[in-house]
């Protein structure tokens, strides 16, 4: 009868042990996949920045703040935009023509890396200022970070300082 007690004891101590340490496991787990899936969106987005700009002719800052800049994409001919949307996700815009840009007029903006193309839907991608040095030919961008709404709190999964992008186009 000991027996069968210690060892219904032995039980009811493994089984309590397994179900506190099961949450914390799957939080531990969840915390790996999201720092992965951050810094490929981190990769990402400073590959797709690149691509936009290494050709870029012709850059104009837009506003006071570093936020937005203007380009000639030559691939398309078009003057393209990069700026931070409302929701402080990183969007490009193209004008078609120059009464286009005048009116403010855009064929639709996309973001530079969409959501949909990730394995996390909610985790976006900001930015603190995109610059361009006109005499080093040089795009800076800085404080790329990957955010994300976790139970209702925005958390920062991964930041790279800076971007430097080098055109090939020094004039600007």
């Amino acid at each position: 009868m000991a027996e069968l007690l210690l060892v219904t004891a032995i039980l009811l101590l493994v089984t309590a042990l397994a179900a506190t340490s099961l949450p914390v496991i799957r939080n531990v787990y969840y915390q790996a996949i999201d720092a992965a899936n951050a810094h490929a969106l981190l990769d990402n987005t400073c590959i797709a920045l690149r691509n936009e700009l290494y050709l870029a002719s012709d850059v104009k800052e837009e506003g006071e703040d570093n936020k937005a800049i203007t380009f000639i994409d030559p691939t398309t001919g078009y003057r393209s935009k990069i700026y931070l949307s409302d929701e402080n996700k990183i969007y490009l815009d193209e004008y078609t023509d120059a009464t286009d840009l005048a009116e403010g007029v855009t064929k639709p903006g996309a973001q530079i890396i969409p959501a949909e193309t990730g394995t996390d839907k909610d985790m976006w991608v900001e930015y603190g200022t995109i610059k361009f040095d006109k005499n080093k030919g040089m795009f800076t961008v800085t404080d790329l970070t990957v955010k994300k709404v976790r139970n209702g709190q925005t958390q920062t999964l991964a930041k790279q300082h800076s971007l430097v992008i080098r055109t090939i186009h020094p004039a600007g």
